[in-house]
Order: structure tokens, then sequence, then C-alpha cells
């Protein structure tokens, strides 16, 4: 039996000698990390671990305040005078236009479009009547882009605890590249290891029913947005081993969180791209 202890939090675990190699999730603070034996070959340790949260909104973080019976009493009355205000208007235009000559209805083709065609550049989308079961959805931790840079030790953990799913892009911004991409379904989480040292952008997609042939979703929200600091990849030799660094983002808002993101353009979130990229391994 070997002690495993957990990077996170400190739990201690035992296992089995033969379980070396795999991973363990931990417990107490739901982290997933690798079990290694220390010996002859070199022991990876996380030197750090980070975890970046998107903070709630002001709305969100504000308490809901009850509404008094004075509130209440008064909003019926204001209900109520619009409402006879309303009937008032009706009845005056019913009673001096019921003698007025018909106005001829104006066809569906006379400002240039056919019946049941959209304005140009609208796209049709009836996503709320489509059945959510059958969205199209790669499967969760799918790598969306190459892997052919430098591999080093550092993980990346993403949880996307939101309804929609998400592409996430690590992009090196001094060599103008994408290092790592993944696909996260929601309310799953998923991992980017081997990240090599350096500092990079975290840039990511979210929706719903994933169109590989245009690398975009069809529906939900289709926003793009960027984490608005950077992330760091250090790694450091001790007697031990290699020291490692280990981050922890949320896609989902929480209170207490400490990063916020911005709105980015298709073009920024798919910088550093070279031909087709999004690739299914």
């Amino acid at each position: 039996m070997i002690d495993v202890v957990c990077p996170q939090c400190g739990e201690v675990y035992h296992t089995h000698v033969m379980q070396a190699g795999k991973s363990i999730k931990c417990g107490r603070c739901d982290s997933l990390f690798p079990i290694l034996l220390k010996g002859d070959t070199i022991a990876q340790q996380p030197l750090e671990t980070t975890e970046i949260r998107r903070p709630r909104s002001q709305t969100e973080q504000t308490p809901v305040r009850p509404i008094s019976q004075r509130n209440v009493f008064r909003s019926l009355i204001i209900f109520g005078v619009v409402i006879i205000g309303l009937g008032l208007v009706l009845w005056w235009y019913s009673s001096g236009h019921e003698n007025a000559p018909p106005v001829p209805e104006r066809s569906a083709s006379s400002n240039g479009l056919q019946a049941g065609e959209e304005p140009p550049g609208m796209e049709s989308d009836h996503c709320d009547e489509l059945d959510r079961t059958k969205f199209h959805s790669l499967p969760n931790g799918s790598r969306m882009a190459p892997e052919e840079s430098a591999k080093g030790h550092g993980v990346l953990e993403v949880q996307n605890g939101t309804g929609e799913d998400a592409v996430l892009l690590l992009h090196d911004p001094a060599a103008t590249e994408t290092v790592r991409g993944v696909y996260v379904q929601a309310m799953h989480s998923a991992r980017m290891e081997g990240i090599p040292l350096g500092t990079y952008e975290l840039a990511f997609a979210e929706g719903l029913d994933w169109d590989g042939g245009r690398a975009a979703f069809r529906c939900g929200d289709r926003d793009y947005a960027q984490f608005e600091r950077d992330f760091e990849f250090t790694e450091k030799k001790d007697p031990d081993g290699i020291r490692y660094k280990a981050i922890a983002v949320t896609l989902h808002p929480v209170i207490g969180g400490n990063v916020r993101t911005k709105k980015i353009s298709r073009q920024e979130f798919l910088k550093g791209f070279q031909g087709s990229v999004f690739i299914l391994r």
C-alpha cells in the first residue's frame, strides 16, 4: 500500500501500488490528481494550485427584499387604474372608428420579401422549439486543437457548471498560436494537460448544438469571451522531483469570484489557427 496526498487540500488516501499512474478524485475537495510513486523516477508534484472563479454580478449577489403589504396594495391600485384606462381607450377607439373604411392589407411581398422569408442577414433560429436531446455535443474532454507544440507538466482544470457546452482555447500571445483546446459539456469538467512553460490567454465559447463544419454553436448564447487575467504556468526542480503549476477555473459565476471575463469577437477567439484546426482525437 502507498500513501497519496491530495495536492489541493492535503487529504491522505491509501491505495495499492498497482494503481500508480492512474488518477484519483478527492472526496473532500473534488479535485482530480494522479497517483505517483516516489523512487528513482522523477516525481511530479504541484508547485501551486490556483482556483480562478467567475464572480456573480451585482444583481445576483443582492438579496431580494420582502414586499410589504403597503407596496402590494399600492401595486393593485395602479394595476386597476391602468386596466380602467385601457378599457376607456378601447371603447373610444371602437366607437369612433367602427364606420371608417377598411384599410387594405399589405402583402408579404410588398417589401421585397416572399411570405415566410426573413430579412437578409437574419438566420432562422428555432432552437427553443427543438428537443434538447437532439442537440449535437462532442464527447466531454475532446481535444479541439493540435498539440504538436512542446509539452510541459502544467495542468488546467475547467469546471462547467452552466447549462450550455463550452469550447476553451489556450492562446500563446507571444507566438500567436493556440497550444491547447478542450470541449467541456454542460455540468461537466475536463482537463488540459502537458501545458508548456509560459504565459497564456484563455478564451471560450458557450452554446448548444455544436456544428463541426462551422466550428460554432447553432443555439444558446453563442458568446465568445476571455478571462481578463493571464495564466502563467511554471515548473521548478527540487530534490524530490519537478513541481509544476496547476490551475482550476470555473465557467459558472460564483460568489467571491476573483477573475472577470470580457466579451471578444469570433476572430479574436480563433486567432492563431492555421487551416482546419478543430480536431477530435
